[in-house]
């Protein structure tokens, strides 16, 4: 009686074994499925399309400009409509000593009495680089990026939350003046506008 009860085990046993041979072998067979690593109580792993798949392709890659405006905030997406140019550089530099050299110093170069307690430290004016492409064009150093950061502060275009927002503290025609004083202590480096950079100072 033990033998036929023992017998009966290892046919039942077989049976099992080749039935679960057949699954693997099956799964194995398709393409939505990946065999498990060697040693894994799973026989098979489930593998879903890349996210995408079989979505239609876009004829060609999308500019800069547009892969800029993609990932933009909303303020930088607004268009500009003033012109930031022509200002008045002695009165911005009263504008500056009193509003801007507290942090970036007297002379622009990032060294103003507050600088040791500010992390980034503040923009170094005297190199002519800009960092924030607030018109989101893919360009940075432009007279509406730097009026955009003036008027709204770095802040709302991911950049540093150092540095305040002097939207109605100073006027259109102020924030013109302050960046045609800034465009002086550039100390013969030519402030032009070039591709965005990633950075984190004001």
């Amino acid at each position: 009686m033990k033998s036929l009860i023992r017998s009966e085990r290892v046919r039942s046993w077989a049976w099992l074994a080749l039935l679960l041979a057949a699954t693997a072998c099956s799964d194995a067979a398709d393409p939505g499925y990946a065999a498990a690593p060697s040693g894994s109580p799973e026989q098979a792993v489930p593998v879903l399309p890349p996210e995408g798949a079989g979505n239609p392709q876009p004829p060609g890659k999308g500019t800069a400009e547009d892969i800029a405006r993609a990932s933009a905030t909303d303020l930088a997406r607004e268009p500009n409509s003033v012109d930031w140019s022509r200002g008045d550089a002695a009165h911005g530099g009263t504008l500056f000593a009193n509003q801007c050299a507290l942090c970036h110093g007297g002379g622009g170069n990032g060294e103003g009495l507050a600088t040791p307690a500010i992390n980034p430290k503040p923009r170094d004016f005297t190199q002519g680089r800009f960092y924030i492409d607030a018109d989101a064009n893919n360009r940075t150093g432009e007279d509406v990026d730097l009026a955009r950061v003036i008027l709204h502060g770095p802040r709302a275009f991911g950049g540093t939350m150092a540095m305040p927002a002097f939207e109605g503290a100073l006027s259109e025609s102020d924030v013109r003046d302050l960046i045609a004083h800034i465009r002086t202590l550039g100390r013969g480096h030519v402030a032009e506008s070039r591709p965005a950079e990633t950075h984190s100072g004001s």
